[in-house]
C-alpha cells in the first residue's frame, strides 16, 4: 500500500507504507490522518491549500452510531473507501488571524454539512485540526470531469451548454439559498454522475464509468472537539426532494476564500490563492476575497466559455486581464444564438453588480429562450413573391422511331403535325417570357437599385448589411430594419445606411473586427446601435473620408468607441451616445480632424476624448462624463478645440494635458471631477478661457513644472 507526504511545501511523492516512514523528498514523517485516512495522492493546489485522495486505512475503527444497529455499523466504513481531503495551512500572522481562520473554516464546513444527502454535492464527513493544519473530509466522487470530457471529445455545442446550465443552475441555487458560495467552479470540479441500483434496492450515485459514489460517515475518534456539535439539524428535508442533474460539483473553495481574506488584511503574509483557478475567478474574489452568488455565476460562465471555445480563460486573462470578457465571442468556433449570447454577456460582466444576482434568474431566462435556430441560407437576392405556380415541364420523351404507319402519312398530314409542334413550342416560350418578366418586376430584378432593404426576417432585399453594400450602386440608400446583425461592415463606396426603427432595436455587433470601417470619401450612418466586442478593434474605425455618424449608440469592449486616424479622416459625429466602452470614447490621432457635436460620451474606461499626434478635432456641445479616467486627455502634439461642453463626474481630471498637448478649452462647465478641473503636466500647454472650473475634488487647477497655459475669464 502507498502513502504520500502531507507537507504542503513538498511535491508529495508516494511511498510504500510498509517500508518507509519518512518522505524521501522532504524528510517529514508519513502519517495517517487521525489514524483513519491514508493519503495516497496529491490532487492539486499549493502553498496554503492542497487536496488529497485518501483511503480508509486497514484496521481503522469505524465511527459507531448507537441508533443505527449492528448491521448498519458493519457497513458504515469499509477499508478501501476513498475520500477527498482538503488541507488548509492557516495564516500565522497573529494569534487572532489564526483563530479567525479556524472559526471561518469550521463555519464553512458546517454550512456544507447542512446539505446532508443531496447527490450533487459531496457529503462532508468530518472536519478537524491536526499538527497545526485544518482538514475537511468529503466523500470522493468517482467519474470524469468536464475538463476530461473536453479533452476527449472536443468543444461543446450550444445545445449541450444549455443542458449543462439547466442542470447546474438548480444546484447553485440550492447552495446560495443556504448562504453557501462554491467559490471554485471550473471544468475540473464538475463531475458527471449516473444512478444505479444500490444495496437492498436503494440508489447510489456513480461516475459514468460505473464506480459507486460512497457515502460513509465518519466523525473522528481522536478529534479534540466536535466541530459539528453546534450545527443545526440536517436541512436535507427542507430542500428539493430530487434534483435531476447528472452532474456533481466538487472541491469547494473554502481555503481559497480564507486565503484571499487574509491577503486583504495582511498583504505581506506570503500566501498565494487561486493559483490553479486564474481565469475562472471573478474580480471581486481575486481582489477582495469576497464572493457572492454572482461570483459563482461568473465562474460557471467562464467554464462554459472554455467548453465552447477550447481556450483556457486563464490564458486570455494573462494577456488582457479582465478586459478579455468584452471580446469573448470572437474566440468561439461557432456563434451562439442571440439569446444565449446576451445571457453570457451579462454573466461575464467584471462588476458583480451588473451580473445576474441569482441562479434562479438565469434559469428563468434560459427557459424563455427559443429553440436553437436551424441554419438559414442567405441568398443574395430574396424574392418578395412566392414561387410562381407553374406546372413543371415534362421530362423529354424519346424521339419516336419511323414506322411503316407513319411513313405512309400523306405529305399534308406531316406538314400539319410539324405546324402544331411549332405552335406549341412558340406558345410555351411566349408564356415563359411573360412569367419571367412578371417575376422579375415583382422580385426586384428590375427594382430601384438605390433603395435597398435589409432585414433579419420578412420581405427584404438582403439579410446581411455587408451583402447589401457589396451589391449596392454608389449613392444608394440602405434601410436596415430591427434585428441583431452579427457582422463587420466595410463602407467602400458612397452610401447611406439608415436604421428603420428604434435605435436600440437595430444592432450591428462584431466579435472579430470593427463594426464599421470607413474606406471611402463620404458616407452616412444613422440610427443604429454599434457594439464592438473584439478586444483588438474599435467599434468604428475611420481612416479616410467624411463619414456622418448620427443618432447612433456606440460601445466598444476592445479599443476606442470611435477611432479617427490620419490626415485624410474628417468625420462628423452628431447626436450620438458613445458609452460604457473599455477604452476611450473618441480617439483622434495622426493629424486626424473631425467634428463631434451634441454627443453624450459617458462611462468609458479611459478618457472620454483622447487626442494625440497632431490630431485637431472640434468637440462642441457634448457631455463628457462619468469616465474612469480624465474627461479630455490631450498629449504628444495633440491639439483640438473643446467648446461649450459639460465635463463632469470623471474619475481623474476634467481636462488633462500632458507634454506636447496644446488644446483650446473654452466656455465649458468642468465640475464634480474627482481631482482637478484642469491638470497640466510638465511640457503641456493650451488655452483655457471662459470656463466654469468650480466644484472639483482637489480644486480648479494643477499646473506642474513648465506647464504653459493661457488662462482668462474662468470661474474658479
Amino acid at each position: 500500500m502507498t502513502i504520500c507526504c502531507l507537507n504542503p511545501n513538498c511535491h508529495n511523492p508516494s511511498h510504500a507504507e510498509e517500508t518507509q516512514s519518512y518522505c524521501s523528498n522532504c524528510g517529514m514523517p508519513l502519517v495517517r490522518l487521525k489514524d483513519r485516512y491514508r493519503p495516497v495522492k496529491s490532487l492539486g493546489g499549493g502553498g496554503a491549500s492542497k487536496t488529497y485522495l485518501a483511503y480508509l486505512a486497514e484496521g481503522a475503527s469505524p465511527e459507531i452510531d448507537i441508533e443505527a444497529g449492528a448491521e448498519a455499523n458493519k457497513e458504515a466504513n469499509n477499508p478501501g473507501d476513498r475520500y477527498l481531503i482538503l488541507q488548509f495551512v492557516p495564516p500565522a500572522s497573529s494569534a487572532y488571524a489564526l483563530e479567525t481562520a479556524k472559526e471561518r473554516f469550521f463555519q464553512e464546513a458546517r454550512q456544507l454539512e447542512k446539505l446532508g444527502d443531496i447527490p450533487q454535492i459531496p457529503k462532508v464527513l468530518e472536519c478537524f485540526e491536526e499538527d497545526g493544519y485544518f482538514y475537511l473530509v468529503q466523500e470522493y466522487i468517482e467519474g470524469h470531469s468536464l475538463r476530461q470530457e473536453l479533452e476527449a471529445g472536443g468543444t461543446f455545442q450550444e445545445e449541450r451548454i444549455r443542458e449543462l446550465l439547466l442542470e447546474m443552475l438548480p444546484v447553485l441555487n440550492l447552495l446560495h439559498q443556504h448562504d453557501i458560495i462554491h467559490g471554485n467552479i471550473k471544468p475540473e470540479n464538475i463531475i458527471y454522475l449516473q444512478t444505479s441500483p444500490g444495496k437492498d434496492g436503494g440508489e447510489q450515485v456513480a461516475g459514468e464509468q460505473g464506480t459507486l459514489r460512497q457515502a460513509q460517515e465518519g466523525a473522528g475518534e481522536n478529534a479534540e472537539e466536535d466541530p459539528w456539535k453546534d450545527a443545526p439539524s440536517n436541512l436535507a428535508s427542507n430542500l428539493p426532494s430530487e434534483l435531476s442533474s447528472k452532474l456533481a460539483i466538487a472541491n469547494f473553495g473554502i481555503a481559497q476564500q480564507l486565503i484571499a481574506q487574509e491577503l486583504k488584511t495582511n498583504p505581506g503574509s506570503g500566501l498565494t490563492t487561486f493559483k490553479d483557478s486564474i481565469g475562472y475567478v471573478p474580480l471581486e474574489q481575486l481582489e477582495n476575497g469576497t464572493a457572492y452568488p454572482a461570483s459563482d455565476l461568473y465562474s460557471l460562465a467562464t467554464t462554459c466559455f472554455h467548453l465552447l471555445a477550447g481556450i483556457h480563460p486563464g490564458e486570455l486573462w494573462k494577456k488582457y486581464g479582465y478586459s478579455w470578457v468584452g471580446g469573448w465571442r470572437e474566440c468561439l468556433k461557432a456563434p451562439l444564438s442571440d439569446g444565449l449570447a446576451r445571457i453570457f454577456d451579462r454573466l461575464l460582466q467584471p462588476d458583480y453588480r451588473q451580473r445576474y444576482q441569482s441562479a434562479a434568474e438565469v434559469e428563468s431566462e434560459l427557459h424563455r429562450l427559443p429553440p436553437i435556430p436551424e441554419p438559414i441560407p442567405e441568398p443574395e437576392l430574396i424574392s418578395a413573391l412566392p414561387e410562381p405556380a407553374i406546372a413543371p415541364t415534362s421530362a423529354p420523351q424519346p424521339t419516336p422511331q419511323t414506322t411503316p404507319e407513319t411513313a405512309t402519312l400523306s405529305g399534308d398530314r406531316r406538314k400539319l403535325l410539324k405546324r402544331r409542334r411549332f405552335l406549341k413550342r412558340a406558345g410555351l416560350i411566349g408564356v415563359g417570357f411573360v412569367i419571367a418578366g412578371a417575376v422579375g418586376l415583382r422580385s426586384g430584378l428590375l427594382r430601384d437599385p438605390n433603395k435597398i432593404v435589409v432585414a433579419k426576417t420578412g420581405k427584404a432585399d438582403y439579410r446581411k448589411i455587408s451583402d447589401a453594400i457589396k451589391n449596392a450602386a454608389p449613392g444608394a440608400r440602405i434601410k436596415v430594419r430591427s434585428g441583431i446583425y452579427n457582422e463587420s461592415i466595410i463602407i467602400d463606396k458612397p452610401l447611406e445606411i439608415v436604421g428603420d426603427g428604434e435605435v436600440e432595436e437595430i444592432v450591428i455587433e462584431s466579435i472579430s473586427s470593427d463594426c464599421i470601417r470607413m474606406e471611402t470619401d463620404s458616407a452616412v450612418v444613422q440610427g443604429i446601435t454599434l457594439i464592438g466586442r473584439s478586444i483588438k478593434h474599435n467599434a468604428v474605425y475611420i481612416s479616410q473620408g467624411e463619414l456622418l455618424l448620427e443618432n447612433c449608440t456606440i460601445t466598444s469592449k476592445g479599443l476606442a468607441g470611435v477611432a479617427i486616424q490620419g490626415d485624410r479622416a474628417n468625420p462628423t459625429l452628431r447626436n450620438c451616445q458613445i458609452r460604457d466602452g473599455s477604452a476611450s470614447g473618441v480617439f483622434a490621432y495622426e493629424k486626424a480632424r473631425g467634428t463631434i457635436e451634441d454627443c453624450e460620451i459617458i462611462g468609458n474606461g479611459h478618457a472620454g476624448v483622447e487626442i494625440k499626434e497632431g490630431a485637431n478635432p472640434t468637440v462642441r456641445n457634448c457631455q463628457i462624463r462619468d469616465g474612469k479616467e480624465s474627461g479630455v486627455f490631450v498629449y504628444d502634439k495633440g491639439l483640438g478645440t473643446i467648446e461649450d461642453c459639460q465635463i463632469v463626474g470623471n474619475s481623474y481630471a476634467g481636462v488633462e494635458i500632458k507634454s506636447g498637448g496644446n488644446p483650446v478649452i473654452r466656455r465649458c462647465q468642468i465640475n464634480k471631477n474627482r481631482y482637478y478641473a484642469v491638470f497640466v503636466h510638465p511640457g503641456g500647454s493650451g488655452t483655457v478661457e471662459s470656463n466654469d472650473l468650480t466644484g472639483n475634488g482637489r480644486g480648479s487647477w494643477r499646473l506642474d513644472g513648465k506647464a504653459e497655459v493661457k488662462k482668462s475669464s474662468n470661474k474658479q
